[in-house]
């Protein structure tokens, strides 16, 4: 079997984050076929020297020479350990419309640098697949009502369908939404928006950005579980809290501004007008059952996306550091997942430590922190375990109060 040649490129300029002589040169090995050949741990220029295999991601090129927006970065630099600033790109790839005998994969490995950070947020393609989730979201969802409406499930299928539904809803509507109201402009806010309001979840739009945010891991956060409570008491209690905090954010935003706060410039009666429409527009088409459908696929939308908030932030805490201050928000505040599957299904969100610590991060982007507290297995195993509360507890509560112990320990 031929053996793949090697190509040693240049190292970029390293800035900030790694000190410029633990920075190696990044080494990129192009390859055809399927899988890797072994690699040479003997060769200087292999791919060994700069970090541990184990930590490469090998990615569909978009051209078979471009390196700039393909690259996973290292966990370690040069055989060095770089605890507190190792990242890994799972998400950053995508392929060309090019012959299938120029479809080469790369693996690129580099130190994770400012430029390359920088560059990857403001690659387009990304941007563009999350503003996709709403129209295919509302056509997903339209369909749904159609067979709802025309098909007869009979209790148990009736039952199914809306939860199915609703779980679609928290993964296509809700997920790509959260990555979308955290971005500054107009469209993206807007578009994340109308996404929520489909699952009458709009409250989380304000909420999220200016309560979860700011109160995350403390007794003021409202999708915050503590130590010992259970998903089956947490999610109503995140519901209801979080439609309430958003609509005193709206009147406290609006009333520090001199203006009324039952009014057009408060966001969440917009949203609500919109909520109405929605309703509305369902009614006319498939009738009062059509909008009880749409009310509840919306119902268990919200609630899905309070068992991961229960999942990411379960039993972690800051430290006060004065009557009603706490500890600046860290990686350390929310529960890390690497699995690569489900980080591809969710936009990274499984991340999560890094979009606390960098909330205007976009979600390609994003960072895994190595020492954030690490779940056991991803979002989709863990929801299920979520579900269980005397199973959660006892693969959970250890973890937590041993994370808890490391930061005292700190």
């Amino acid at each position: 079997m031929r053996r793949p040649a090697v190509v040693t490129v240049p190292a970029p300029r390293v800035i900030g984050r790694i000190p410029a002589p633990h920075a190696p040169r990044p080494c990129f090995e192009f390859f055809n076929g399927r899988r890797p050949a072994p690699w040479d741990g003997a060769t200087p220029t292999s791919i060994r020297e700069c970090c541990p295999p184990d930590r490469v991601n090998f990615l569909p090129a978009r051209r078979p020479n471009s390196t700039a927006i393909h690259a996973a970065a290292i966990q370690r630099c040069g055989g060095k350990p770089q605890r507190h600033h190792g990242v890994s790109y799972s998400h950053a790839h995508a392929r060309s419309r090019v012959p299938a005998s120029f479809h080469h994969r790369v693996a690129a490995t580099a130190c994770a640098g400012d430029g390359f950070s920088i560059r990857l947020e403001q690659h387009k393609y990304y941007r563009v697949l999350t503003l996709l989730t709403v129209p295919v979201w509302l056509t997903t969802l339209a369909w749904c009502l159609q067979q709802f409406v025309v098909l007869d499930f009979g209790i148990a299928g009736t039952i199914g369908w809306i939860a199915s539904t609703g779980v679609i809803g928290g993964v296509l509507a809700i997920n790509p939404a959260h990555e979308l109201v955290h971005k500054s402009g107009r469209l993206e806010p807007l578009c994340g928006g109308v996404s929520l309001t489909s699952v009458g979840y709009y409250g989380f739009k304000v909420e999220h950005v200016r309560g979860h945010h700011v109160h995350v891991a403390t007794p003021e956060d409202s999708s915050s579980a503590m130590l010992g409570e259970s998903a089956l008491a947490f999610v109503p209690r995140a519901l209801w809290r979080n439609v309430r905090n958003a609509w005193r954010l709206e009147t406290k935003r609006l009333r520090e501004r001199g203006l009324r706060a039952c009014s057009w410039r408060n966001e969440m009666v917009g949203w609500t007008v919109l909520w109405c429409v929605f309703i509305g527009v369902t009614w006319a088409v498939w009738g009062a059952i059509g909008a009880l459908f749409f009310v509840a696929q919306g119902l268990v939308a919200a609630s899905t996306l309070e068992v991961i908030n229960y999942v990411e932030h379960y039993g972690l805490e800051r430290h006060r550091i004065a009557p009603g201050r706490y500890e600046r928000v860290t990686h350390h505040h929310s529960w890390n997942a690497p699995q690569r599957y489900t980080n591809w299904l969710l936009f990274n969100l499984q991340r999560h430590s890094d979009h606390h610590a960098v909330s205007r991060r976009r979600y390609q982007a994003l960072l895994h922190h190595p020492d954030s507290p690490q779940l056991p297995a991803g979002y989709a195993t863990m929801f299920v375990l979520a579900l269980i509360p005397p199973l959660w507890r006892r693969v959970m509560d250890p973890r937590a109060m041993a994370f808890r112990a490391i930061r005292a320990a700190d």
